[in-house]
Order: C-alpha cells, then structure tokens, then sequence
C-alpha cells in the first residue's frame, strides 16, 4: 500500500494515507503485530520482505513517538519473534486521528484476552491476503462489537450473542457465504462451549438475522484433538443442528472460510 494523500491529523500532525490505514487497522481489531501490520500494509508492492520489514518498523517508531500509538510490554510469539512481535493499540491521540471517541489506556491488557484478539485478527489478515491475490470477487470482515447481536431467546428473556467475527464472501464462482466465527484457543471448558452452541442455536431458530442468508458457525480451534472434542460435543447434543456448526483447526480456517475443503477437516 503507497503512502497515499496526507492527512492533517490531531495537533496539525502530517499522516499519510498509509498511516492513517494503519491506525484504522489498529482500532478495528484493537490490537495488532508489527508482523500483522507488515503483511496488511507493506506487502505486495515487489520489495523484498526485508525492506517491507525496515519500511514497517521505520512508521511505527514514528507513529509511537507522535503518541499515535502505544506499544504493550509483551511481545507476541515471546522475544525470539524480535520486532516483528512487537504488540500496538491506539492511544486516545491515535483514536482521534481516525475519528474515534472512545479513550485509550495504559493499562496492559491481560494475555490471555491479548492472545484471543490476536488470533481473531491474524484470520481476518490472512483472509485479506487471500483478497489481494483474487482469490475472491469480494469479501467483508467485521470484527466486535459490531458482530453482536440481541435476539429474543425462547424463553422471551433478551440476549446478545457475540460472535468473534462475522466474515462475508463472495467467490469467484459467485458463491455467496456468510460465516460467524469463533476463535477458541482450548482454554474454556467444553460445557462453555456447549452453551455458545445453544445460543446460537436459538438465535437461529428466533429468525432475527436480517440478511436473508443465515451464517453457519465456524469454530476455529488449534488442533485436530480439539477439533474432534467439539465436533463430537455438537453431534451428541440433540438440542443443537450439527449442520450449522463447522470445527477447523487454525490451518484450515481461512480455506473453509472461502469455500474450499481442506485434505483434513472436522465438520
């Protein structure tokens, strides 16, 4: 992505075009990696992934001295990822910058609610490479909390379901799909699991999903042994539709996502 046209940001601050895509990034998935951030936005353009890199850490340096951008004090993948790890969010200057009224915060987040947002995210940079390459005709990737939904579950009582992503496709051959994605990094106990199935399950059966396409569910989860866990939790409970759920580990994600089958999947 070029350096576009500039932008008088906060402060008669001077951004670019791609400075102000990165911040937009940022705030919309609420953290991202320097590596996330390379591969969104310095990729592509025939420059060598080492100049892509320098390039990368060259803007954020400067968006983190401009007070546009804080860096938390753990890195993603550990110290060995190097600068590439490195974790951003918005201050409230860099939410300014992009319109946003929400305040930033020095507060770190806890790692396990770091890890989960990082994960979320790296699908939707993945599904966005796959955009660029044209692998498909068109593609939208909303992140929370804009998936969520409040619903009239059978008991009259109001509830909101959250998923983790909301990803619409349109394939080459004019396919249409629409996925709601949750992110599970085996960490919650499987009758967790087993209730966001159901609430699922009965924002389906409520009718309340405006588009005329109701997405199927797509849990993405690390291995084929928790893949196989949740599949079997989904088939043995007679209260849910297996039809509507689909388990991936974390490599097939982005091509059941678009469509295609995976050599090895547990649907």
């Amino acid at each position: 992505m070029s350096g576009g046209r500039r932008s008088r940001g906060p402060r008669n601050l001077d951004l670019s075009g791609r400075d102000l895509a990165i911040l937009t990034s940022i705030g919309r998935y609420r953290l991202l990696s320097a590596g996330q951030i390379e591969r969104l936005h310095f990729t592509g353009h025939h420059v060598s992934q080492m100049s892509a890199r320098r390039r990368c850490q060259a803007v954020l340096r400067r968006l983190a001295r401009a007070e546009l951008l804080d860096r938390l004090e753990r890195r993603a993948g550990g110290v060995r990822a190097g600068s590439t790890g490195f974790i951003y969010r918005l201050t409230t200057r860099g939410r300014r910058a992009i319109g946003d009224r929400g305040r930033g915060t020095r507060r770190q987040p806890h790692e396990r609610w770091t890890d989960h947002t990082l994960d979320c995210a790296e699908i939707a940079v993945r599904l966005q490479a796959t955009q660029v390459a044209g692998l498909v005709t068109a593609m939208t990737i909303t992140p929370e909390p804009a998936t969520w939904r409040r619903f009239i579950a059978p008991r009259n009582q109001v509830e909101v379901l959250k998923p983790d992503l909301l990803v619409e496709v349109i394939t080459t051959t004019r396919l249409e799909l629409r996925w709601f994605v949750e992110v599970d990094r085996a960490t919650e106990h499987l009758p967790v699991i087993l209730r966001k199935c159901q609430q699922y399950e009965s924002y389906w059966r409520s009718g309340s999903e405006a588009h005329p396409v109701f997405p199927r569910v797509l849990w993405s989860v690390p291995d084929e042994s928790r893949a196989l866990a949740i599949t079997g939790l989904i088939e043995q409970n007679r209260g849910l539709t297996p039809a509507l759920f689909v388990v991936a580990t974390t490599e097939q994600t982005t091509s059941l996502l678009l469509g295609q089958h995976p050599t090895s999947s547990s649907t």
